[in-house]
């Protein structure tokens, strides 16, 4: 079953064959975390209070209170995000069910893993932040770049960019026709820079859904690549010792 569809925020994610299922909980139980640091206004209040109890009775309220907010918690990740089915071999989509950037999200995930020198998955290869998603015809494709890409390249402002581009389980869209579109859109005052650009724009396109973002540290970050990244934090702090 492919349940993804238009206008979709969140993020897709590669992982390891057979494991998209765990893969997605477990960034679920990331994405929260991230979103409680970084979106603390987003976060359920606690509809129960713990009060100081006087006696018996009030300790067995508040421990019956507490029980149910422990339950409440755990489905945090399900009030914040929606596992979309795909149905592609080692990829997935989680998708935002309330108003974020996933490309901040993405950034601080990346950023823990450098500063606290820990992750906290196992099956998950890379985590992509996708700001909306469309069809995959062109006008649509291109109607969606004016919204979520233009604004990065304001004509007065000069920038180098790269356009990185990936087609899964879909025979129909031309790479090049769909790059060629969007550099089209960003405008010619801009240059193309495919090795160190200010900008990187993201299309991911899979079966009939097309995602787009645009980024700065693509590269620093392995592509987000959570493994690799994790890696070269492991190596250089070897080194160091």
């Amino acid at each position: 079953m492919f349940s993804a569809k238009p206008k979709m925020n969140g993020f897709l994610i590669t992982c390891t064959l057979n494991k998209e299922r765990s893969s997605a909980r477990e960034m679920c139980d990331l994405l929260c975390e991230h979103v409680e640091e970084l979106y603390p206004e987003l976060c359920e209040k606690k509809e129960i209070e713990e009060v100081e109890s006087e006696n018996d009775d009030d300790d067995i309220e508040a421990s019956l209170a507490k029980e149910l907010e422990e339950m409440k918690n755990n489905k945090k990740e399900e009030n914040k995000f929606e596992i979309v089915p795909l149905n592609i071999n080692c990829l997935g989509f989680i998708r935002a069910k309330i108003p974020l950037d996933p490309t901040k999200i993405v950034h601080s995930i990346f950023e823990t893993i450098e500063s606290k020198k820990e992750k906290k998955t196992r099956y998950t290869q890379r985590v992509i932040p996708i700001m909306n998603t469309c069809n995959t015809n062109k006008p649509e494709i291109f109607n969606m770049a004016k919204t979520i890409v233009k604004p990065f390249f304001p004509d007065d402002q000069p920038k180098e960019y790269a356009i990185m581009i990936k087609i899964r389980n879909n025979s129909k869209m031309d790479r090049m026709e769909i790059i060629n579109g969007v550099a089209k859109v960003i405008g010619e005052k801009h240059k193309v820079n495919l090795t160190n650009p200010q900008l990187f724009v993201i299309v991911e396109i899979f079966k009939t859904i097309c995602g787009i973002s645009v980024v700065e540290d693509y590269f620093k970050y392995k592509k987000y690549n959570i493994e690799e990244v994790f890696e070269r934090v492991m190596q250089e702090q070897a080194e160091n010792q």
